[in-house]
């Protein structure tokens, strides 16, 4: 595999190398809101078929369109529900092509520093904004096509609490790296770093 690429960004960002994807699914976590639900309707704009991973269906913003607009339930904050959404985006991609993850990051309540975090809540988070999206990349990577990419979307929030930590930090990139290798893809990397504040 060729072209993958890393983008930790914002949204501000994000369009452009979107605009750059080859033909197929994008996957964007994240979606039911903030960042990752804003990818929604610009990407559907554009005609773009995606599956969107979404904490709870009930209530949820979006609404199913076929094949062009799948809806996935799942809860990114726990392990259970990470393999959930793995098994889910796999089903519901079947043997269609796949042009990228957006990997929309949870928010961080309250903003701060890890100190003032509990425990419990820095597991749930981090499990949500490192774990969550390095599982789902490993997971789909094999099914990226060539010029496919996995684009981090990072939140104000994230950025204020883990600013030297996880996908956040400019050092992310290569620590991320590893996995893909191991899955045996040979991306070319590359790591953008956008201050959202």
């Amino acid at each position: 595999m060729s072209g993958l690429e890393f983008l930790i960004s914002t949204a501000s960002v994000v369009m452009a190398p979107i605009d750059q994807l080859p033909p197929g699914v994008i996957v964007v976590s994240g979606a039911s809101r903030g960042l990752g639900r804003e990818q929604v309707p610009q990407l559907r704009r554009q005609g773009r078929p995606l599956i969107a991973v979404v904490q709870r269906l009930e209530g949820c913003s979006l609404a199913p369109e076929g094949e062009a607009l799948q809806l996935v339930e799942a809860n990114l904050a726990t392990t259970a529900g990470i393999q959930v959404a793995i098994a889910s985006i796999l089903a519901a991609l079947g043997s269609r092509p796949l042009a990228a993850l957006v990997n929309g990051a949870g928010t961080v309540c309250p903003i701060g520093p890890l100190s003032e975090h509990s425990s419990d809540i820095l597991l749930t988070v981090l499990t949500l904004m490192a774990v969550a999206p390095v599982r789902l990349a490993c997971a789909l990577t094999g099914r990226l096509v060539p010029g496919g990419r996995v684009l981090n979307l990072s939140t104000r929030s994230a950025f204020a609490t883990f600013r030297d930590l996880s996908l956040y930090h400019e050092q992310a990139s290569p620590a991320l790296a590893q996995p893909f290798a191991a899955a045996g893809a040979s991306p070319q990397h590359r790591c953008s770093r956008a201050d959202p504040r």
